[in-house]
């Protein structure tokens, strides 16, 4: 889910995840959780059609790629 922050978050961290990175004007790519909880307090608006404004703002990761929690099954 794309979003675009229009205000920091009101609170340091939820859930271990730091929101302290989020800047008002760019636009990040972040789980659905998380951008229905920054829609809902109003912390952020949905963005289609629009990339991140740059690698480091992708889903939070400074490295800009994504790391699964799983991983393949062996044959």
């Amino acid at each position: 889910m794309r979003v675009r922050v229009i205000r920091r978050p009101t609170v340091a961290s939820v859930d271990g995840l730091e929101l302290n990175r989020f800047e008002p004007g760019n636009t990040y790519e972040v789980g659905t959780a998380l951008g229905c909880l920054m829609l809902s307090e109003g912390w952020a608006e949905p963005v289609t059609g629009e990339r991140p404004s740059s690698s480091r703002e992708r889903s939070g990761h400074s490295s800009g790629v994504d790391v699964a929690a799983d991983h393949p099954r062996r044959k």
